[in-house]
Formats: structure tokens, C-alpha cells, sequence
């Protein structure tokens, strides 16, 4: 297994300064890219992250399936879509929506993990873990909610699309189209689970946010290193006019 190129941290004197009691601090992830030199982000929630980009996604899929109506009608009563660009978008931001939305929910149960005192997650699916997550926190999680049902559904897709089987690759049996991730990205499918996972997935948020402001706050010592600089060289940026 190939190893990341060390940051080759330092302290730095003239960089600490003095924090006031009570000050807040922020978890800086340092990375080391081999051109650039050092390069650090504050750390993020991953699940929103996820969350918007299964947003973006569903939006870009829904101004290309307005494009879908302007192909004409043809002999056979059936627009035919043979464009690979086209069909490639829709593959594109299909599965971009659907495994991101899966990976909200995956890294919602892991930030809950996070607080918990009970140890690691034992359940392996992504359901299930949320399922797991939400019972240690007394969080409803209404699994007849259209949203959880369309949750569900996705996966499904995720899975089709991930491992790919030649009955879910295509299929010729009229009932079971729906199993074919690209002629459900297609369908008006999309459309009628997304919004409902995007409603049933923000209450759940809230309902974590209550949450984790009615915890009981605990004294934790942390270990800070300030003043930390990178002795790797960095590219100088490009001058702007």
C-alpha cells in the first residue's frame, strides 16, 4: 500500500497566540500534495455534504428529463433515446444523486456513533445502522414515512448499479424494468423519491440537532498544538491581475 507524503510539522513560535478561556476550536485536517506542498481544511459533516450534492444532482436530473419531452414521438408510440451524451448524464446524475443520498445517511448514523457511549455500530447495512444509530438516542425514525420507503428504494438502485447482474443490467420482461438502474433514472421515479427522501431526511436531521443540544455537556482536555507550520516547500500561487 502506497503511504501519503509526510506534512513535516513543526512548531513555530511566533504563530502561537494566546486563546481566551472558553474560546472555540476547529479540527484542521493537514494533507500533503507533492506539488502544492501542505494544504489543511477545517473538518466538515460529512453528511451534509452528501446531502447537498444529492440536491445538485436531482436538480440537474430534473432539467434533463424536461429535455426528454422535446424528443419526438415516434412510429412506435415511444421517444428512443440514442444520444450517449445524453443517456450519460442521465447515468451520470442518476447515480449521483442516489449514492450520495445513500452516503448522507451513512455518515448521519456514523456522527451519531460518534457521540454515543456504546461503542461502534454493529449493523453492516446502511439502513440499518441509521436504524441502530437513531434507537440509542430515543430518535423516531418513521420507517412509514414516504421518505424512508423512498430511501430504501434507492439503495436498491445503488446496489443494481454497483453490482451489476445481467437481469439488472437489462431486462426484456415489462414488469420489471424498474430493476434496470439507467430506465429508472429514466421514469418519473426519480421525481416522486427524492423529495420525499429529501423532507424525511432534513426532520431526521432536526430531530439529531435537538438532540445533541440536550446532551449532557462533559469537561473533555484536549491536547492543542498551536503555532504548527509545514516545512514542506509550497508552489507560490499566480499572480492576479
Amino acid at each position: 500500500m502506497l503511504m501519503g507524503k509526510k506534512t513535516k510539522l513543526r512548531s513555530n513560535p511566533a504563530l502561537a497566540h494566546p486563546h481566551a478561556a472558553g474560546a472555540k476550536v476547529q479540527r484542521i485536517q493537514i494533507l500533503a500534495h507533492s506539488q502544492y506542498g501542505a494544504i489543511c481544511y477545517v473538518a466538515r459533516r460529512f453528511w451534509a455534504l452528501h446531502a447537498n450534492l444529492a440536491g445538485k444532482s436531482y436538480e440537474k436530473l430534473e432539467r434533463l428529463h424536461r429535455r426528454v419531452l422535446t424528443h419526438p414521438v415516434d412510429a412506435s408510440n415511444m421517444r428512443t433515446l440514442a444520444n450517449d451524451e445524453v443517456l450519460q448524464r442521465f447515468y451520470g446524475e442518476g447515480s449521483s444523486m442516489i449514492s450520495n443520498s445513500v452516503r448522507a445517511i451513512q455518515h448521519l448514523a456514523q456522527e451519531m456513533e460518534q457521540y454515543s457511549e456504546s461503542g461502534p455500530l454493529t449493523r453492516t447495512t446502511a439502513l440499518g445502522r441509521l436504524r441502530e444509530a437513531t434507537s440509542r438516542f430515543a430518535i423516531e425514525l418513521d420507517e412509514q414515512h414516504p421518505g424512508h420507503q423512498a430511501m430504501a428504494e434507492m439503495i436498491l438502485i445503488r446496489d443494481a448499479v454497483e453490482h451489476p447482474t445481467q437481469s439488472n443490467v437489462f431486462t426484456g420482461d415489462p414488469n420489471h424494468w424498474d430493476r434496470v438502474p439507467l430506465a429508472w433514472m429514466l421514469s418519473d421515479r426519480p421525481t416522486t423519491t427524492f423529495p420525499h427522501f429529501a423532507e424525511w431526511f432534513a426532520n431526521l436531521v432536526d430531530q439529531w440537532e435537538l438532540t445533541i443540544e440536550k446532551l449532557p455537556k462533559e469537561t473533555v482536555t484536549l491536547n492543542i498544538q498551536r503555532g504548527i507550520q509545514s516545512d514542506l516547500p509550497s508552489k507560490k500561487s499566480p499572480r492576479t491581475t
